[in-house]
């Protein structure tokens, strides 16, 4: 059985400091990188309960650049995306369970913790056929074209509801933390959630059977809202895509990697 195993940063388990999510050389960043490590090594250790043979982990937080691959547990490998036009780098029909560890909302959650969809300062809001959707549901996308489920999503709490929302209860999910009152951000102690982890990891894969992948209808209509006319005009140069209001890019996707890759400026 091969595994995917698609990272971020802002879902992790103890991970409550926006700084711990930066990709710089400051003491927050490197526990937060730290953190992110336990928990996909977590997942790695309940993918093989599970009966996984190969694993693949993706360093997806800013295109890469958080993990090692000393820093993960055999016999997972490790990769990076390729930009907006390969995200889920080395993903193929092969695989037959797609984890997304440390994920978070969408864009314009409230509640959430650091809830955005790519571009916190540059994306408002992203949807698919009418359907907001966040890097969740994108990423759902990309795995169902090549017939592969995600069968657990680990994060806050909205974004496990997200990810439940779309993909139906049958997707394994570990809340890790909540925003209590006041906007305090309260997380599970780590021993608890790695556990967690490794539990709905294993019986993920135990389950993987009931689970189907997300399959996008085609052609798709993709609309994306950005927060300025300054942003989306610059968007739309770069990525020589046109505007069909001062703030909003819509474009038809005839396949399911077309809803990133034209994002991306070599496409």
């Amino acid at each position: 059985m091969k595994v995917y195993i698609m990272t971020d940063m802002e879902g992790v388990s103890g991970l409550a400091d926006p700084g711990m999510c930066e990709q710089d050389a400051s003491e927050a960043c490197f526990e937060g990188r730290r953190l992110l490590a336990g928990d996909v090594n977590a997942a790695i250790e309940g993918a093989l309960r599970g009966g996984a043979e190969e694993i693949v982990v993706c360093d997806g937080h800013g295109g890469g650049g958080n993990l090692r691959a000393e820093d993960i547990i055999s016999p997972a490998k490790l990769t990076k995306p390729n930009g907006f036009a390969n995200y889920l780098n080395g993903m193929d029909a092969t695989f037959e369970a797609c984890f997304l560890i440390g994920a978070h909302a969408m864009a314009g959650t409230a509640g959430a913790f650091m809830p955005h969809t790519q571009s916190a300062r540059d994306w408002k809001e992203y949807a698919v056929n009418g359907r907001p959707l966040g890097e969740i549901g994108q990423l759902a996308i990309l795995a169902g074209d090549y017939d592969v489920p995600v069968a657990l999503v680990t994060g806050d709490s909205f974004a496990v509801k997200e990810a439940r929302d779309l993909l139906g209860e049958a997707v394994a999910t570990v809340s890790v933390k909540h925003t209590a009152a006041g906007g305090r951000v309260q997380c599970l102690a780590l021993d608890a959630a790695r556990k967690l982890i490794v539990d709905a990891a294993r019986g993920a894969l135990n389950k993987i059977k009931n689970m189907k992948p997300h399959k996008l209808s085609l052609p798709a209509t993709v609309t994306l809202k950005f927060y300025s006319p300054d942003v989306a005009r610059r968007w739309a140069e770069t990525t020589g895509t046109a505007l069909s209001d001062s703030v909003t890019m819509t474009f038809t996707a005839d396949s399911a990697e077309k809803i990133l890759s034209q994002f991306s400026p070599s496409r």
